[in-house]
């Protein structure tokens, strides 16, 4: 909603707390322009911040407003829903009527039904007629115009009193203009950004009820081309810019719906499948709730406009749905992720064999990019050679992304390329983040805040990473420079708007934090919980298990730091926080960082004050065998590929430790037992061998 229409709802608010008791309906019938469910959402608002306020009464007394008004509109849509279709019919027939009556007859046909004259019986005719212009019929067509208009007069002036009436004369307007501009962007989107208050769910809803109910009772030519201005007007509201983008997709996905009970696979089989693939779009934005729902739509949608689209009759539609066939299986949320990334891989693979370079420069430089991404992500096959190949994929899309030419395209490929240096594992660490470091820059460069403000705020993330790993350099600067990445990023990422996002670059500020060198440490750990905790509120345990456990374990480390509060009562909530992590961490599923975890436990165990001290000692010595399990059992190549050998090594150290102060066995087996471990974390240090 814009700020007008904001203010607006604030002030009824207002005036109904004011009013005295009893003269509340009143108030509303005076504005029912504004009663929709955005007024609905408003009011909960305030509620909330009433009980924060102490006013419950005041928050009582609007939820009870609310409760009813809700109840109201969902009457009403239930009303139109039910006497939709069988005034759909109603009104084809006078049309029928009026177009085979008499001359000079239209009137008593008229006067005979004036209980269908309104809002929806105009933008039926003016469908009408404007399909029969396109028949070749003009005369009719001028004829219901004629009509129409006296008709449209009278019911604009009834229209403000009722908010049916209202949208389905929207709808009207924009159907005719998206008919006569043959859905021409300029000449539509300016309508639609003039009238931003109606693209809600109550206009949503008139859309779904009336353009069901008219497919269904017209005459096949009319329904046709009635169908296809739906979808058409659909795709153009999809495309729009402007208004709360979630109200302008779920509007395009009723109409595409909507249109897809008259177009069929049989009957109009390549507008189905181009409609499907519309649909499909919109669904796999992720932008909408229930991502992982609407991810299994867009590929139901794709899959089947694969059923008409042919790589031997029709290779660019086929091509195009496989690539993004392609992109919905690299986001997907059901299913196993590696199955899914070798499905995108397919896909892109498949569109390549239409998109050539020579003749589709662009789609082809555009699908590399993708399939980049899809072995950047892989989990299946060797690692180190998943991500050489992602970075021959960027380098090969270079040869067409010019910066000249495709600015925000080279831009785009500049971040993939940088992202993945970041996670190389061949070649030489810090060379890797230094080139990754100098391609985040670049794409900088194209990508300002003002004008991309999305993609500059993923690479200000990407940047901060690379920053947070960076070893070349002074550190303390490096962590500086990642902290005012993160910032940065968070300007743009706001909790309720990209709730996921704005959680991730949290829980990275805490990270960096947690890790800052300048500046007061006590500060620094209480700034870095304070991120931890923000993230937690997004995240949840059974929804997002991974991002919740691992922001647990950093919880849990800052508290083991913590150089403020009780330290016995930090040290307990580190020790929940990392045997909450392993609730999700399986060894089995995800040994890596079940060890690590482990590893943590067994550090606070060690330091642990409340309890007995020998059983602490013991919990920590199990907890460092525990992980060391895990990295006996990796090989030694991957050990030093995916950078374990640190980590090793700094368990060893633990475990020795443990045992030099360990109270439990025998004091020189003790200490044999950690000079033993203590030798080996050594070696690992100076670079001998992996067990």
């Amino acid at each position: 909603m814009d700020r007008n229409r904001l203010r607006a709802y604030l002030n009824l608010i207002q005036e109904l707390l004011r009013c005295p008791s009893g003269d509340e309906l009143a108030l509303l019938k005076a504005n029912t322009e504004l009663i929709d469910a955005d007024f609905l959402e408003v009011i909960e608002q305030v509620a909330v911040q009433a009980v924060e306020q102490g006013a419950r009464d005041v928050a009582e007394f609007l939820r009870d407003l609310a409760d009813q008004l809700k109840n109201a509109l969902q009457q009403a849509t239930e009303d139109l829903h039910l006497n939709g279709g069988e005034r759909s019919s109603a009104y084809m027939e006078l049309i029928d009527d009026l177009l085979n009556c008499p001359p000079g007859a239209e009137t008593e046909f008229l006067r005979a039904n004036q209980d269908l004259l309104d809002a929806g019986f105009v933008l039926t005719v003016s469908q009408v007629a404007s399909l029969l212009a396109e028949l070749g019929e003009q005369k009719a067509a001028d004829f219901l115009q004629r009509i129409a208009v006296p008709i449209a007069v009278q019911v604009s002036k009834e229209a403000s009193s009722n908010p049916t009436e209202k949208y389905l004369n929207f709808l009207g307007d924009l159907l005719r203009v998206t008919s006569r501009s043959k859905g021409d962007a300029s000449v539509v989107h300016p309508l639609l950004e003039e009238n931003l208050d109606k693209l809600d769910m109550g206009f949503l809803q008139v859309l779904e009820t009336w353009a069901k109910a008219t497919l269904a009772s017209a005459k096949p030519p009319i329904a046709e081309g009635i169908a296809l201005d739906i979808v058409t007007l659909s795709h153009l509201i999809q495309q729009f810019p402007l208004g709360k983008r979630t109200n302008n997709l779920q509007i395009a996905i009723a109409g595409y719906e909507s249109a897809l009970t008259f177009l069929t696979p049989d009957g109009f089989p390549e507008q189905w499948a181009d409609t499907q693939n519309h649909l499909g779009d919109a669904y796999s934005d992720p932008i909408l709730k229930d991502k992982a729902e609407n991810l299994e739509e867009a590929i139901e949608c794709y899959r089947a406009t694969l059923e008409i689209y042919q790589l031997e009759r029709t290779p660019e539609q086929w091509a195009k749905a496989q690539s993004n066939l392609g992109k919905v299986y690299s986001d997907r949320i059901a299913g196993e992720v590696a199955d899914n990334l070798e499905v995108a891989i397919e896909c892109f693979r498949a569109a390549l064999e239409v998109y050539k370079r020579e003749r589709f420069p662009s789609l082809w430089a555009a699908t590399q990019n993708l399939l980049g991404n899809a072995y950047q992500n892989r989990i299946r096959g060797d690692k180190a050679a998943n991500l050489e190949f992602a970075i021959e994929c960027y380098r090969a899309a270079f040869e067409v992304y010019q910066r000249e030419q495709f600015s925000e395209e080279w831009a785009k490929t500049q971040n993939n390329l940088g992202f993945a240096y970041s996670g190389r594992i061949r070649g030489d660490r810090a060379e890797n983040i230094e080139t990754a470091i100098e391609c985040y820059h670049l794409a900088l460069e194209v990508c300002k805040r003002e004008t991309r403000a999305e993609a500059w705020a993923i690479t200000q993330k990407n940047l901060g990473n690379a920053y947070s790993d960076r070893i070349q350099g002074d550190r303390a600067e490096n962590w500086e420079s990642a902290i005012k990445c993160y910032l940065a990023v968070l300007e743009i990422y706001q909790r309720e708007q990209t709730p996921e996002r704005w959680a991730i670059v949290r829980s990275n500020l805490g990270n960096a934090y947690s890790e800052r060198i300048r500046g007061d440490k006590a500060t620094n750990l209480e700034q870095a919980i304070e991120c931890y905790l923000g993230s937690l509120s997004v995240f949840n345990r059974d929804l997002m298990p991974e991002n919740w456990a691992t922001v647990q374990n950093a919880l849990g480390l800052a508290y083991s730091n913590r150089l403020r509060g009780d330290k016995v009562e930090n040290l307990e909530i580190a020790i929940a926080c990392f045997n909450g992590a392993l609730q999700v961490y399986k060894r089995e599923q995800i040994p890596e960082e079940w060890a690590l975890t482990h590893n943590y436990l067994g550090m606070a165990y060690k330091q642990r004050q409340k309890g007995d001290r020998a059983d602490n000692l013991e919990k920590a010595i199990e907890c460092y065998h525990a992980a060391l399990e895990v990295y006996q059992d990796i090989d030694s190549a991957d050990a030093v590929e995916a950078d374990i050998r640190d980590n090793w090594a700094t368990i060893q150290y633990h475990l020795a430790s443990a045992y030099s102060d360990r109270v439990l066995g025998d004091r020189s087996e003790n200490l044999e037992i950690a000079v033993k471990y203590y030798r080996a974390a050594f070696d690992l240090y100076m670079g001998n061998s992996f067990p």
